[in-house]
């Protein structure tokens, strides 16, 4: 599902907002590790893929 939804915003980027002669890559940022995604991400050259844990403090006022 994240994959199909970057190609689409890829490829329009790629039809719309890009020059002929300029390339459009896309970045996957996840939580944690997914198999499922790293074996999808191999097969399609442009999408990179990236861990980035976030945590968040919530503080009453």
């Amino acid at each position: 599902m994240v994959v199909g939804q970057i190609l689409r915003d890829m490829g329009k980027v790629k039809e719309q907002i890009a020059e002929p002669n300029q390339t459009v890559a896309g970045v996957i940022i996840a939580l944690d590790d997914d198999q499922k995604l790293k074996w999808a991400l191999l097969a399609v050259p442009g999408i990179s893929g990236h861990r980035h844990p976030v945590s968040f403090k919530l503080i009453r006022h």
